[in-house]
């Protein structure tokens, strides 16, 4: 058996040991471990040996018959377990902590505030090498550098074969020793280096990559903006805030950033910058490693499991002075903590939506409060949520209201589109302009959000429709390959020759995709490059940094793009923005579209105009008198923002009250139905003696059938946050499994703060 549930009174562990030390204590009868299982608690086991391992490092204890890695953690007030019930630790795997005091109390605090398995919560915090059951030595042994050189001194007597003497040459050549993985990559086989370091002509040294050299700090190239020096300074002259930065599109936040960053690592601690998507940090990169140089280390998910180890471990023992991620590199170690940036602050990828679903943007600003540093949020259009603690006082409020160049920000012509025929999306005095910006050698951009080359197959005759067979969604016709997708469960289906249901040849695309819309651009303008980017052309890695080269050439071109290109990037020669669809987000059935939406028109509007000459955008629209459409006509998301808190405070929505997301999926519809009102009806009889929250719903998902399971939410409100999450933890601490007598294959998850609400 497992040992006994946490809440065990260890008060005389640790407070007066320095990291890595073991001692033995006859006094000492347990320890807390949190293995990666979906449990709550903790589990109490004896040390191995008499060895007390330290909290945050990681351990082999069972669990029922196998063996799993699990994490020490700090020990918590509570009766002490029965010594005689509890199995001893298999064995300590480190000889440190993983996770220093700062994470691990950043752990405590998410796994509480998430009602998440701290096991989980952990496992989340770590490259995907500290998951193993490696010691960290054998880690670091493991992933270093073998240095090859050539010893010419050794080479008497020894038979110098053709194979030889290409590596002879290569690393005479090199002049310095030169990575095992560098001599394979040049087509040397391993036998031949093995060989050779046998010979005696090749020594070998190991290396840890991540002590990368640098040399001394440069000055900051140059000088700010008065607006922008204003702000970097009222940031300095208050360390232990947090800062809102809300800075039109263009204005020089990314320079606030960086001078900022050059101050923390000028004062000897390092600074985090977290940006939003992958697609953005070889920009970010770029920026950075022109001022800080190999000071600079990249975390993010399309990164081998070596390199994010290398980047780990770089942060870990202090090599890297500054740290550029996306959500995940939230958890880097950072034994010098000086400063946390987010950029692009409002954008929702920075909320996971599996697994451990916690919100970046809102535990930096926790781990900033903790380490006691600065955070500083940055966004052309922040979110609703920080504009209210802004207001409330809890953030500094920040504006930077013009562009750093002397280019005004770029005019927007509404287009109404409701008498105009189109061509695939496309009105003809959109296309008009299109030609007069080639023309003058400029770029333009055509945004359209959705992918593939129609969203819809029909049948002409019986009007048909290519539906998934696993989700209640109708499937994207794509081209490159032919074929049709779900994008939500990624399924994959041949695209019929004649309508399955009345077997004529009548099958047509309806509606436009970016691959449709890439067509039609090189059709309409043959003698200029169209540049599609989106995630089904810049899947592998390395597609979007060449895409993205093409277009930061300059030469005038088309480029095709969705919300990959809205945000971030800055195209020097784009001159005019075209938005084909903008009234995607105005009658949502969402409460945050026309949030979303605003934010996103305005991010891809900010594309246009950044250099010499004024930018313009036409906005299309079959709603032009719209109160939103003319605000972002204003470039006027004051006003937007304004008006979407009034109405949510009207009808108590995020962010005056906290939202909780109580999800359930089962085999049926009926199954989860019933499981769904047996979870309500357990919440409420909670509520009515408890204080209980305002329950809505259960109401099924806007998909209601996702890979084959039906789907339902139950949204869970209270303007009182630690109200709610006291009742949450009430709730499963008195029912685990939710609540008695669940179906059997009902499979229930809490979302704290969701963003997906239907």
């Amino acid at each position: 058996m497992i040992g006994v549930q946490g809440r065990r009174n260890h008060t005389r562990i640790f407070p007066d040991l320095k990291p890595g030390l073991h001692v033995s204590s006859d006094s000492l009868t347990s320890i807390e471990i949190a293995v990666p299982l979906p449990v709550r608690q903790t589990y109490s086991y004896l040390p191995a040996d008499g060895a007390i391992p330290l909290p945050g490092m990681r351990v082999r204890v069972p669990v029922g018959s196998r063996e799993v890695t699990g994490w020490v953690v700090p020990p918590t007030n509570g009766p002490l377990p029965d010594p005689a019930r509890l199995r001893p630790i298999c064995r300590v795997l480190d000889d440190a902590p993983v996770l220093d005091a700062s994470l691990m109390n950043l752990a405590r605090w998410a796994w509480r505030y998430y009602h998440h398995p701290p096991g989980e919560v952990l496992a989340a915090m770590l490259p995907a090498a500290l998951k193993s059951d490696q010691p960290l030595a054998e880690l670091e042994a493991r992933y270093g550098d073998t240095l090859c050189t050539w010893q010419t001194e050794a080479e008497a007597g020894v038979r110098l074969s053709a194979a030889r003497q290409a590596l002879r040459q290569l690393l005479m050549h090199a002049g310095r020793a030169v990575r095992r993985e560098d001599i394979e990559a040049q087509g040397i086989s391993p036998a031949v280096l093995r060989g050779a370091i046998q010979a005696g002509v090749v020594s070998v040294t190991q290396s840890s990559p991540w002590s990368v050299p640098h040399d001394a700090l440069a000055p900051f190239p140059h000088s700010l903006t008065p607006a922008q020096a204003r702000i970097a300074e009222s940031i300095l002259a208050a360390p232990d805030s947090a800062h809102l930065l809300e800075g039109v599109t263009g204005s020089g936040k990314t320079e606030i950033y960086l001078w900022l960053a050059h101050q923390a690592v000028s004062r000897g601690t390092q600074a985090l910058i977290l940006v939003p998507e992958i697609g953005l940090t070889p920009q970010f990169a770029a920026r950075f490693e022109a001022v800080f140089g190999k000071r600079v280390a990249l975390y993010h998910s399309g990164m081998t499991d070596r390199g994010r180890l290398l980047t780990w471990l770089r942060a870990r023992y202090g090599h890297a002075d500054v740290l550029i991620g996306t959500r995940s590199a939230l958890f880097l170690p950072m034994p010098r903590p000086g400063l946390i940036v987010i950029d692009e602050e409002h954008d929702t990828s920075f909320k996971q939506q599996e697994g451990f679903r916690y919100h970046a943007r809102d535990l930096a600003v926790v781990r900033a409060h903790q380490l006691k540093i600065p955070v500083v949020l940055g966004s052309a259009t922040p979110s609703l949520e920080s504009l209210m603690n802004a207001e409330r006082g809890r953030y500094i409020h920040h504006r930077l209201t013009e562009r750093a160049q002397t280019t005004p920000m770029p005019g927007v012509r509404v287009l109404d589109v409701r008498t105009r025929p189109l061509q695939a999306g496309l009105s003809q005095p959109l296309i008009q302009t299109l030609q007069q910006t080639l023309d003058q050698g400029q770029q333009a951009l055509v945004f359209i959000n959705r992918r593939g080359y129609a969203p819809v197959l029909s049948c002409d005759n019986c009007q048909w429709i290519a539906e998934c067979r696993h989700c209640d969604v109708r499937l994207t016709l794509h081209r490159q390959p032919r074929q049709l997708a779900c994008h939500h469960c990624d399924q994959r289906y041949s695209v019929p020759e004649t309508c399955p249901a009345c077997g004529q040849a009548t099958l047509a695309p309806i509606g436009s995709g970016t691959e449709r819309t890439e067509d039609v651009l090189e059709s309409l303008f043959p003698d200029f490059p169209v540049v599609r980017i989106d995630r089904d052309s810049a899947r592998q890695g390395r597609d979007l940094p060449r895409l993205l080269k093409r277009v930061h050439a300059g030469e005038p071109c088309l480029l095709v793009g969705t919300q990959m290109v809205a945000k971030g990037h800055d195209f020097p020669n784009l001159a005019l923005v075209a938005i084909l669809n903008a009234d995607g987000g105005l009658f949502s059935a969402d409460f945050r579209g026309t949030e979303w939406m605003a934010q996103q028109l305005i991010q891809v509007a900010g594309r246009a105009g950044r250099r010499a000459s004024q930018g313009q955008v036409i906005l299309q629209t079959r709603f032009p008198e719209h109160p939103v459409i003319q605000a972002l006509a204003r470039h006027d998301y004051a006003s937007i923002a304004r008006e979407e808190l009034e109405r949510r405070h009207l009808h108590r929505l995020p962010p005056y009250v906290q939202l909780v997301a109580l999800w359930g999926e089962g085999r049926t519809q009926a199954e989860t139905e019933a499981g769904m009102m047996t979870l309500r009806q357990t919440l409420a009889q909670l509520g009515a003696t408890h204080n209980g929250p305002l329950l809505t719903g259960p109401f099924p998902a806007v998909i209601a059938r996702k890979r084959q399971r039906y789907r339902a939410v139950l949204w869970i409100q209270d303007d009182n946050r630690a109200r709610l999450r006291h009742f949450l933890a009430h709730w499963l601490d008195a029912h685990p499994r939710g609540a008695p007598k669940l179906p059997p294959t009902f499979q229930w998850r809490l979302d704290v703060d969701a963003l997906e609400t239907l």
